[in-house]
């Protein structure tokens, strides 16, 4: 089990209260601002296409296809 403070978070360290997502995989692969930033759209897309019921192919095949691209623009430095 993670403990650790998320700022701004007012739930106990113990009590799971959210999607906790880290970063080192990305900066590892040289991901900056904007790659974040697109991550972020593609999260958000997602979460809001599942919280509305209204998730289509479309949405999903965006997202891999948003997701392949990254990797390949950014390949794993080993």
């Amino acid at each position: 089990m993670n403990k650790n403070v998320v700022p701004g978070d007012e739930v106990k360290p113990t009590v799971t209260s959210g999607i906790r997502l880290g970063s080192a995989a990305c900066t590892s692969r040289g991901m900056g601002v904007d790659e974040f930033r697109e991550i972020g759209d593609m999260i958000l897309a997602m979460l809001g296409g599942v919280r509305s019921g209204a998730l289509d192919g479309r949405t999903e095949r965006s997202i891999r296809e948003g997701i392949s691209d990254l990797s390949k623009r950014f390949r794993l430095p080993y």
